[in-house]
């Protein structure tokens, strides 16, 4: 695969991973010189997400934290469309991913877990809406770790 030019991040709900995961993703890339000039189009999107909803308080607070900003983020749906245009779709579960090819089999070749895509065998943990600022922080980190991978994946291809 060459290198990809737009990159959307999909979780279910598009309130936590998959927003946490492109803004850090966006953050790293503009740090990045070589990838910066790449001007990849990175997004979000949610498999029932929808109504606009913000990203979490907590997803919020951890992007913060790193200088980043989800304040204004809303959750929207993913559809055919979105997929046909995005490059690569980087699920953050198994069951995700097993979701989105189900919906969408087309997309076979472009789906793939951030982690699969990563080389890694570990998957995002889900911070649940009840879980507390260290869980949503344990979750950012294994988010940037994975992402630092797609960083050298990307920067080799």
């Amino acid at each position: 695969m060459a290198r990809p030019q737009s990159i959307l991040f999909v979780c279910h709900g598009n309130q936590v991973r998959s927003p946490l995961a492109a803004v850090l993703f966006k953050g790293m890339v503009a740090r990045d010189p070589e990838l910066s000039q790449a001007k990849l189009d990175i997004d979000s999107a949610g498999i029932s997400g929808s109504g606009g909803h913000p990203a979490t308080r907590l997803a919020r607070d951890v992007a913060k934290a790193r200088g980043l900003s989800l304040e204004n983020h809303r959750a929207k749906q993913i559809y055919e469309d979105t997929v046909k245009y995005y490059d690569l779709v980087l699920a953050m579960t198994a069951k995700d991913k097993q979701d989105l090819l189900a919906k969408f089999p087309f997309a076979r070749g472009k789906v793939f877990t951030l982690n699969e895509y990563a080389g890694s065998k570990c998957e995002v943990s889900d911070p649940q809406w009840t879980s507390s600022p260290e869980a949503y922080e344990e979750t950012a980190r294994e988010i940037e770790q994975l992402l630092e991978a797609v960083v050298k994946k990307l920067k080799a291809s």
